[in-house]
C-alpha cells in the first residue's frame, strides 16, 4: 500500500506528463507547503493547478476526488480562487486524468460519473460526467 506522501508525487507526475504531452511548460514548486503543486505555462498565461487523487469505485461506477488537504495537526484545508485555478485529478484504477476548474466545483468533494450505467434519465443533468472533465477536452480551454 503506498502512503500519502508517495500517492500524491504519483499523481503530480501523472499529471505533469499529461501536460507535457500537450506541449505546456510545467513549474514545480520548490516548497510542498504551496496551495498548488503544479504551475503551467499557456500562451504566457499561468494557471495554478492542485493535484488530487481521484479513487474510482466499481460498484458506483464514480471517481471520488477529495478537493482539500488534511494537515498533519488533523485539520482540513480548504483551497480559495486566489490559490487553484485548476484541479488535476488522476485516477490510477482506470487509469483517466482529469482537469476541472475551481470555479465549477465546490471546495470539498466532487463526483464524476464515468457511464451512464444505472442513471434515471431525470438526474441526467445534475451529474458531473466524467467525460466533460476530461484531460484531452479541458486542457484545450486553458
Amino acid at each position: 500500500m503506498r502512503s500519502t506522501s508517495s500517492t500524491g508525487q504519483m499523481v503530480e507526475l501523472r499529471v505533469a506528463s499529461e501536460f507535457a504531452k500537450h506541449g505546456i511548460t510545467v513549474y514545480n514548486p520548490v516548497s510542498e507547503h504551496d496551495s498548488h503543486d503544479l504551475l503551467v505555462e499557456v500562451a504566457g498565461e499561468y494557471y495554478k493547478i492542485q493535484c488530487k487523487h481521484g479513487r474510482y469505485d466499481e460498484d458506483e461506477d464514480v471517481v471520488f476526488v477529495s478537493l482539500r488537504s488534511t494537515r498533519r495537526n488533523g485539520t482540513d484545508k480548504h483551497y480559495t480562487a486566489d490559490e487553484v485555478d485548476y484541479y488535476a485529478s488522476y485516477a490510477s484504477e482506470i487509469d483517466r486524468v482529469f482537469l476541472i476548474p475551481f470555479d465549477e466545483v465546490g471546495t470539498d468533494k466532487v463526483r464524476l460519473r464515468v457511464s451512464y450505467k444505472d442513471v434515471r434519465p431525470c438526474n441526467k443533468d445534475k451529474i458531473n460526467w466524467a467525460d466533460q472533465y476530461s484531460f484531452d477536452t479541458r486542457v484545450f480551454e486553458l
